[in-house]
């Protein structure tokens, strides 16, 4: 039996995450913008059912660090848009966070 393109790309995906768990740091510089769409793309790939569950976790903790580096706590009304993008019943996954 052949593996899926799928599940292959996730265990690839696994297997780099581990390697990298004590890699150096890398920084980056990412407009406000770019750092929403990293986060919107993070809450949907944590809805894969292929990945493993440590990847989702990694995922998840990633996209929240991005979601608390983009929302400032006084802007209740985008911090609430990026808070419905976890929920996988959300039809916020648009990167405007516009309704599908």
């Amino acid at each position: 039996m052949t593996e899926s393109p799928t599940s292959g790309l996730a265990r690839t995906l696994a297997e780099a995450q581990r390697r990298w768990q004590n890699a150096p740091p890398t920084s980056l510089t990412l407009s406000r913008g770019d750092a929403w769409l990293l986060l919107t793309t993070a809450q949907l790939r944590c809805r894969d059912t292929n990945l493993t569950l440590d990847l989702a976790r990694d995922l998840h903790r990633v996209g929240r660090a991005i979601q608390n580096a983009v929302c400032a706590p006084d802007d209740q009304n985008l911090h609430q848009i990026a808070e419905s993008g976890w929920d996988p019943a959300s039809e916020t996954a648009l990167a405007s966070g516009e309704h599908t």
